[in-house]
């Protein structure tokens, strides 16, 4: 979980203290100790007592419309798409934004924060059978919020089920809890508006080719993200490794800070596995959370989840140091040799082209623009988190059967052959520093 001592050496170099292992905390397991009243009564609702005392980070909205409308960029999209001078009426460039509207608007209500952690924690305890934070890296976190530094975490993104669990660890260890980028599509307006009462970003319904087409999208966004920067508020992203999604969100921090709108953000990336990974559907409406709400009745917790958030680090000095690129497929010894002759700054930018990573509306097009610096940094910083926060993950036990029985004994295997390789392939792991797993 500590960061790279080549990108990031002078973050690396911050962590003081040794390499305590201070263990694991299970969110489900609320005692009466985790609170400060003793007794029979404080047994039966220690969770609610729990929850009542956490500490939350209250977020009003303030005037975050009028500063997002202010914004040069968002006024020059209006005024294209208005096609009328910028001194235009202010109704009819507000008329416009009417589909973000409630994107903007979207605060943390402490009462309904501490009431939703806690329906949290009673459903995820019906659904798994324990919820394993990694502690090893959270007095990091406690030290740089108390620091004053604004954290964005980053997660590869595997089910909707990520969205909660982060913010649910952030809270029930009383740090300041994300807004968190929603990736899914919700079509119904009153979880929806719950939801952006606790943070929970939830963009327009578009597409992926309305969303690139669309003049004001992109403009709106990276406004959004610099206000929420500029108040000190944390964010929540998840990158899907297959499809791309939220490299966008990433790229828009990124030109926040290369404008110096906001000195610099620390980026923490989080590793999220899963026995078994949940399912969710692509939309979510009222009568699909009802649906599932109800099968969690007569459902059996089954399998662990374990969370690691690694070292927070600096996304300006991971930019400013040049060590961090996309290199294009070169032989071996062309990429190692400007590492070993101290060299790599003035070696040649990789051409390798991401674009499921970040669509054109950030950058120019592919066909226009061949070589674009920007986009491979941005390209590269995503790539380089998404790595962090597989490398932090551990591998579960569910894991290693499944590889073992797919790869090495597809066609059957006894018990005890299976559990010797389970041994043998559990030592391996550990020697190459990689955690692992178990369920029980």
């Amino acid at each position: 979980g500590q960061c790279c001592h080549q990108c990031t050496p002078n973050s690396l170099r911050k962590k003081t203290g040794p390499n305590a292992f201070l263990g694991f905390h299970n969110l489900l397991s609320v005692k009466e100790t985790h609170t400060r009243y003793r007794g029979w009564l404080v047994r039966r609702v220690c969770c609610a007592l729990f929850v009542s005392g956490c500490k939350v980070y209250a977020s009003p909205v303030s005037n975050r419309l009028e500063r997002v409308c202010q914004s040069n960029s968002v006024k020059e999209a209006l005024s294209a798409e208005q096609k009328a001078p910028e001194g235009s009426d202010s109704r009819g460039q507000l008329s416009h934004l009417s589909p973000f509207l409630p994107l903007i608007n979207t605060s943390i209500s402490p009462g309904l924060l501490r009431f939703l952690s806690w329906v949290l924690l009673k459903m995820f305890s019906s659904m798994f059978g324990s919820i394993q934070a990694n502690l090893n890296h959270l007095p990091a976190l406690h030290r740089a919020s108390q620091e004053g530094s604004v954290l964005v975490y980053v997660y590869s993104h595997q089910s909707v089920v990520d969205c909660a669990l982060i913010p649910l660890v952030l809270f029930c260890h009383s740090l300041r809890v994300p807004y968190t980028v929603f990736p899914l599509h919700i079509t119904s307006s009153f979880i929806r508006s719950i939801l952006q009462k606790v943070g929970v970003l939830v963009p327009p319904a578009l597409t992926k080719e309305d969303a690139e087409t669309d003049r004001l999208h992109a403009p709106v966004m990276t406004s959004l993200v610099r206000e929420l920067l500029q108040e000190g508020q944390a964010l929540s992203v998840g990158v899907a490794a297959e499809s791309g999604r939220g490299g966008q969100w990433l790229a828009s921090i990124r030109q926040v800070i290369k404008e110096g709108s906001v000195p610099d953000v620390s980026l923490v990336p989080v590793g999220i596995s899963y026995d078994c990974v949940p399912k969710s559907n692509k939309q979510i409406g009222l009568s699909s959370v009802l649906r599932w709400l109800c099968s969690l009745l007569w459902r059996r917790p089954e399998g662990i989840v374990r969370i690691d958030l690694a070292q927070p680090f600096s996304l300006k000095e991971m930019c400013e140091s040049g060590r961090c690129r996309v290199d294009q497929w070169l032989p071996l010894q062309d990429l190692l040799l400007p590492v070993i002759l101290n060299n790599r700054t003035d070696s040649v930018l990789g051409r390798r082209r991401m674009s499921w990573l970040l669509p054109s509306p950030h950058y120019a097009s592919e066909l226009k623009e061949p070589a674009d610096p920007e986009r491979d940094l941005s390209t590269a910083v995503i790539l380089h988190l998404l790595f962090s926060a597989a490398s932090c993950s551990a591998v579960m036990s569910t894991g290693l059967v499944s590889s073992l029985l797919l790869y090495r004994h597809h066609k059957g295997v006894s018990a005890s052959a299976l559990c010797q390789d389970v041994a043998w392939l559990t030592e391996e792991l550990l020697f190459r520093n990689k955690d692992v797993g178990f369920g029980g």
